[in-house]
């Protein structure tokens, strides 16, 4: 009986152990194969507020543009920090058509996003790749949106869009089971090897 139970624990900790290298790889996946979009109003005024979703716009037309066929992270990265300069200037064009003028800073930085849902697509929270976008002091609400995967703009559903950029099955049931008790504990842990990492980071800088 002693021996079965031994037994029983060991196996319990190698599905544990397994359990979670497997999640942890779906964690990386899931943060090192997403841009997001982050476009900061230049104030909280109705009028800015307004003009921040103008020049959402008019860079998402052209990025779906840019980017359209491409499958890969990488990819789009790269298409994206090549045309920054190009992106400020189809934002201020933009703002300067609606009648406002403004200066607009595009950088791909690294930032920390909160838990968000998008067309039924949960991604947690932590740091990913960010297309972040200040229109003049940039001291308004935020806008946020998923550039790669497209969750913004494409025609396809999201599931579909997270497949064709190399999500797997478990990754995209990960981010789409919400209702499942099993895949919510599974959402948490990833979330928490996020934060161990943040915290990791912060106190070796």
């Amino acid at each position: 009986m002693k021996k079965i139970l031994i037994a029983s624990l060991i196996f319990l900790l190698l599905v544990t152990v397994y359990t979670g290298w497997e999640l942890a790889a779906d964690a990386a996946q899931i943060y090192d194969g997403t841009i997001r979009l982050h476009v900061l109003a230049a104030s909280d005024s109705e009028e800015d507020q307004a003009l921040k979703l103008t020049v959402r716009d008019a860079l998402l037309s052209e990025i779906a543009e840019w980017t359209a066929g491409v499958t890969d992270k990488e990819s789009g990265e790269a298409i994206l920090r090549e045309r920054l300069t190009e992106l400020e200037k189809i934002a201020e064009d933009a703002l300067e058509k609606a009648g406002h003028p403004c200066d607009v800073t595009a950088t791909l930085t690294t930032e920390y996003y909160p838990t968000r849902e998008y067309e039924g697509v949960r991604l947690p929270a932590g740091e990913y790749t960010s297309l972040q976008v200040k229109i003049g002091a940039a001291e308004g609400k935020n806008w946020w949106c998923v550039l790669f995967p497209n969750l913004c703009t494409s025609t396809a559903n999201a599931e579909e869009a997270m497949a064709e950029t190399g999500f797997s099955k478990s990754q995209i049931r990960l981010l789409t089971e919400d209702e499942d008790p099993r895949y919510t504990i599974r959402f948490r842990i990833v979330e928490g090897f996020a934060k161990l990492g943040r915290t990791l980071k912060e106190l070796f800088r």
